[in-house]
C-alpha cells in the first residue's frame, strides 16, 4: 500500500471516548457539504502504528491513525468499550498487509460481554460500484454475539447493525453465521454456510453496485463472500474473480467460500458519501482483531490487496 503519513484532529471535536451527538439539522448540513464532491480515491487503513502493543487507540497521538493510513478525514476513536493496538497481524499468503492490527474488547459488564466499538470518519465518497474489504480474527463467538463493519451516517447515537446505512457482518445476533443489511428492514441472512471459527483469520469481502449520487436514487446491489485464510489465498491466485466467487459453492473447501449473501435494495437514496463514519462494531464477543480495511472502485482485487508481484 502507497505510504502517506497522516495526523488528523478528533472527529468533529468530540470527545474521544463519547458517541457523536448531533442535532438532526447539523447533520443534515454536514453530510451535504463533505459529499459535494465524490472521489474515487482508495480508503486504507492497516493499523500500522508506530508504537507498541498494549496502548490504547487514539491516546496517545501515535495510536491516531497507521502509518500507511488514507482516505479519512479524521482520527480513530473508541465509542465503546476498550481497543488497544496490537503488533500482531493477520497475514493471509499472496495479499499484501501491513505490520499491526486493532484488538477491540467489548464492555465488561456484570453477566455479559457489552459492545466494542471504535469509529472513524472518511474523506472520500462513492458512486457506482465500490469494493471493500476486512480482515477479522475473533475469540469464542456466543449465538448472542455478532461482529463486522458498519457505514453510517454521524448520528446521536453509535450505529448498530441494524440502524447502519450499510452492514457488513460475517456474525449476526442468533445465529452462528452473517448477515447484510441496510437499515432494520432490509437485511438478508446467511444459513447455509460455514460458521467463523475462533482464532481463524478471514477475509470478508464485498461489492456495492450502482450507488447513487447524493440526493439520487438507485437501485442498489449489495453482495459479501466471507473467506477463511486457506480460501483467500486460493482465490487470490485467481485474481478474486467475482465469477469464481459466485460460483464457488458454500462450504469449507479451500475452493469454496464460508458464507455468500447478496440483496438488493431498489430506488435508494442510500450510498457512501464523504463525512460518513466507518465502525468496526462487536457485540458479546471479549476480543476481536479487525486488519487491512480497504475500500476501492477499481476491484475486488484491489480491496483485497492482492499483492501485484502476483500477476
Amino acid at each position: 500500500m502507497a505510504s502517506c503519513q497522516v495526523c488528523y484532529p478528533p472527529l468533529l471535536g468530540i470527545n474521544h471516548n463519547m458517541p457523536i451527538r448531533l442535532p438532526n439539522a447539523t447533520l443534515i448540513v454536514l453530510i451535504a457539504s463533505l459529499s459535494a464532491l465524490q472521489t474515487s480515491a482508495k480508503l486504507y487503513e492497516g493499523f500500522d502504528m508506530p508504537i507498541g502493543a498494549g496502548q490504547a487507540l487514539g491516546s496517545p497521538s501515535d495510536t491516531l491513525s497507521g502509518s500507511t493510513s488514507t482516505g479519512w478525514h479524521s482520527s480513530w476513536q473508541v465509542s465503546k468499550g476498550n481497543t488497544q493496538v496490537s503488533t500482531e497481524d493477520l497475514k493471509i499468503p499472496g495479499l499484501e498487509s501491513a505490520e499491526g492490527v486493532i484488538l477491540v474488547k467489548g464492555e465488561r459488564k456484570e453477566r455479559a460481554i457489552g459492545q466494542g466499538i471504535v469509529i472513524r470518519q472518511i474523506a472520500v465518497g462513492y458512486n457506482g460500484d465500490v469494493f471493500g474489504s476486512f480482515r477479522f480474527s475473533s475469540g469464542n463467538l456466543i449465538q448472542d454475539a455478532a461482529l463486522g463493519l458498519l457505514l453510517s451516517i454521524p448520528s446521536q447515537d453509535p450505529a448498530t447493525p441494524r440502524s447502519a446505512t450499510f452492514a457488513i457482518c460475517p456474525k449476526r445476533w442468533g445465529s452462528p453465521n452473517g448477515m447484510v443489511g441496510a437499515g432494520q428492514n432490509k437485511i438478508v441472512k446467511n444459513d447455509s454456510g460455514i460458521e467463523c471459527f475462533p482464532e481463524e483469520t478471514y477475509l470478508v469481502l464485498w461489492k456495492m453496485e450502482q450507488l447513487p449520487q447524493l440526493g439520487e436514487r438507485s437501485n442498489i446491489r449489495l453482495k459479501m463472500w466471507v473467506l477463511d485464510s486457506r480460501q483467500a489465498a486460493h482465490y487470490a491466485e485467481q485474481g478474486f474473480s467475482e465469477a469464481k466467487l459466485d460460483q464457488a459453492g458454500e462450504g469449507s473447501e479451500a475452493n469454496q467460500v464460508s458464507q455468500t449473501m447478496e440483496t438488493n435494495i431498489p430506488n435508494s437514496r442510500r450510498g457512501i458519501y464523504r463525512g460518513m463514519i466507518i465502525s468496526c462494531f462487536s457485540a458479546g464477543v471479549p476480543r476481536v482483531f479487525f486488519d487491512e480495511i480497504c475500500l476501492s472502485s477499481d476491484s475486488l482485487n484491489a480491496a483485497a490487496g492482492r499483492n501485484p508481484t502476483q500477476d
